[in-house]
């Protein structure tokens, strides 16, 4: 699929800083240093494009509907002995699967492992068929074992936040999972009741990094715990990657002059040490830009019925809805 002609690549903006900035035509033409600096002036360009500021009758903490991409979501059925995923032979706290399936690549981070109605803490997935678990020796029957999803899935590298939660496939009678909720709220309820059925609720939480590694990850908690494997899609704000050498930026056509111009504004600020005409060109262009990015969302027709008429009165209309899920009332 060929790009529109009038996109530009990060070349080309590299290009029309070098030529602001050292009077060369040419981003390859430039020293080492003046590549490097370009670069740092694209970045801070792109960021100031990516999340504009709040002036000029620019609302605070605009969000572009580009950076809300579409994606699914899929939940992993439980896994229970039978004559095709095979018996498990016990160790002292080695589990061992014989003539059948290999245990899930989730069994070490996410599985609960139940053996013979007893829960077991699984330490280690050791190989295919090799998990280590906690507590003292294991017993188990030749079948009487089942390992399921513990309900918390790491959601993509990207990821920023949620939006309009998450629903299944269109040829799933199940409803849409409400929420988010507290993280408290989850674990509440899967105290309560720890079911394991199509999910209903879900929350979002950080998970803890070290040493900053990496930036920080964010999943998404379920309750009840998901039986089985479902197809859950979901919009979300991705948070954007570097713009590098070759690339085009995300966005569409209709919005790379005011990209350009960011970052002719940054290298203003760096060559004068304030913002000048470029910086005046960019905030306009963001205007008109803004104004092009909410008129590629939905379109409001008014009144058209209750949520009640088109999900079975499982969500209200609005975000004050109050949903009662196994005697548990659960508020937005």
């Amino acid at each position: 699929m060929a790009e529109p002609t009038l996109s530009l690549r990060y070349n080309e903006i590299a290009d029309a800083i070098s030529t602001f900035l050292y009077g060369v035509d040419a981003y390859a033409s430039t020293s080492v240093a003046e590549q490097a600096r370009t670069a740092d002036i694209i970045d801070a360009g792109y960021r100031q494009f990516l999340y504009p500021p709040a002036v000029a009758d620019i609302e605070a903490g605009y969000e572009w509907k580009f950076l809300n991409p579409h994606t699914t979501l899929a939940t992993s059925a439980a896994q229970t002995g039978d004559a095709t995923t095979g018996t498990i032979d016990v160790t002292a706290t080695i589990c061992t699967l014989a003539g059948g399936d290999t245990w899930p690549s989730w069994a070490a981070t996410h599985g609960i492992l139940v053996i013979d109605s007893t829960e077991y803490a699984i330490v280690s997935r050791d190989s295919d068929v090799q998990l280590t678990v906690t507590g003292d020796d294991v017993t188990a029957g030749e079948y009487d074992w089942v390992i399921e999803h513990n309900g918390d899935y790491t959601l993509p590298d990207d990821f920023g936040d949620i939006h309009d939660g998450f629903q299944h496939d269109r040829d799933s009678n199940e409803a849409p999972v409400v929420g988010p909720v507290t993280e408290a709220r989850i674990r509440k309820l899967r105290s309560d009741n720890d079911e394991v059925a199509a999910p209903r609720v879900f929350a979002i939480r950080i998970l803890a990094v070290g040493a900053g590694a990496t930036s920080q990850r964010k999943e998404v908690m379920f309750w009840p715990r998901p039986d089985e494997a479902y197809t859950l899609h979901y919009t979300y704000e991705a948070l954007a990657g570097q713009f590098a050498a070759g690339e085009y930026p995300i966005g569409t056509l209709k919005h790379m002059e005011t990209l350009k111009e960011s970052c002719l504004a940054e290298a203003e600020l760096v060559l004068h040490d304030q913002y000048g005409s470029h910086y005046n060109k960019f905030i306009a262009n963001l205007k008109s830009s803004i104004s092009r990015d909410k008129k590629d969302g939905a379109k409001l027709f008014g009144y058209i019925g209750s949520a009640n008429e088109y999900s079975n009165g499982n969500i209200g209309r609005s975000l004050n809805y109050s949903l009662t899920v196994s005697d548990v009332v659960i508020e937005s």
